[in-house]
């Protein structure tokens, strides 16, 4: 009796399964910079993907995190929230405050991109500096780029901001990246 439930249940097709195998559209292949399931969350569920006819375009740009002061000895956590998919590539801090705060913590979602405790020195993420040549520019940029998950629709990508100065920090910082509609 038990086998036949377990052979019954190992048979059973969940709904994902039955519309992907009934699914006529084929997948467009995989985006650089994207995953091939673009929309796809932590866990490996399927959400939905780009399909051939669809309409992708892929544009460089950038994603800014509201202005937010900072208390001295405080840690703020400052957020953004993508309305498209968006794959970071850049974090450049404003050199104003880089001096004066530390990056603790970077998430997509809930997924951490920081394997230690402790924080990153603000003045690690300048802007690209301007009046160099373009293939130092090319290096620069490339020592500079991140490698993180693709943050979601709708899905927070955070930054946990140490103030370590006596001072108020106005804390201003954006992130350079792909996204896609």
């Amino acid at each position: 009796m038990q086998e036949e439930r377990e052979d019954r249940d190992s048979k059973k097709e969940g709904l994902l399964d039955i519309i992907c195998r009934e699914d006529p559209c084929p997948q467009i292949p995989p985006v650089e910079g994207f995953s091939s399931l673009p929309f796809q969350d932590g866990m490996g569920e399927r959400h939905g993907t780009l399909r051939e006819g669809s309409p992708v375009k892929i544009h460089q740009g950038f994603l800014v995190f509201p202005f937010t002061v900072i208390g001295p000895g405080c840690i703020g956590l400052i957020s953004a929230q993508p309305q498209v998919p968006f794959r970071p590539s850049r974090l450049a801090v404003d050199p104003a405050c880089a001096s004066q705060v530390s990056i603790v913590d970077l998430r997509v979602g809930k997924n951490s991109f920081f394997i230690s405790c402790g924080g990153a020195p603000g003045t690690l993420f300048p802007p690209l500096p301007i009046g160099l040549s373009e293939q130092d520019l090319a290096r620069y940029e490339q020592l500079l780029s991140l490698k993180i998950d693709t943050c979601q629709i709708s899905q927070y990508l955070s930054l946990s901001v140490e103030n370590h100065s006596e001072r108020e920090v106005n804390f201003r910082a954006m992130f350079w990246g792909l996204w896609i509609i």
